[in-house]
């Protein structure tokens, strides 16, 4: 592949991360599974092992009912392996705030940080993830902040 192609490519895998990202924070779970070839799995600390792409989604969408959360990637490690497969490791970053019953305007929140190991590939269309890992490396949790 040439630079220009690489370029294009490594752009069009960030903004894929990217809108991941900003589909998770605002619960737009029909966008999300958009992202996603149709054989795709993601793998989460808390699943024993990797689950079809919709059931992860299923229970994102219950985890975080009444959840405000940002989600942030960084420092990708993005490799294009052909015209039609890539890999990717991306740094992260999320916040999850949950409202205190009878405490307004006090949340508890989940600050984690750790990796994201992504495959993607791409169809007529576009890029799309074929599998997402999230590794936690910290979780630092502060049962009752101010927001």
């Amino acid at each position: 592949m040439s630079d220009i192609a690489d370029a294009d490519d490594f752009e069009r895998i960030s903004r894929l991360r990217a809108l991941y990202f900003a589909f998770v924070d605002a619960k737009n779970w029909r966008g999300l599974a958009d992202l996603f070839s149709p054989d795709a799995t993601i793998e989460m600390p808390r699943y024993d092992g990797p689950r079809p792409y919709l059931d992860a989604i299923a229970s994102f969408r219950s985890a975080l009912a009444g959840v405000e959360s940002v989600h942030i990637g960084y420092m990708p490690d993005i490799t294009i392996d052909s015209d039609t497969y890539a890999h990717a490791r991306w740094g992260m970053e999320d916040s999850l705030y949950r409202r205190i019953p009878g405490c307004p305007g006090y949340y508890a929140l989940l600050n984690g940080f750790g990796y994201y190991d992504d495959t993607y590939v791409r169809d007529r269309e576009a890029w799309r993830f074929q599998s997402i890992r999230l590794t936690r490396v910290r979780e630092d949790l502060f049962p009752r902040v101010r927001r």
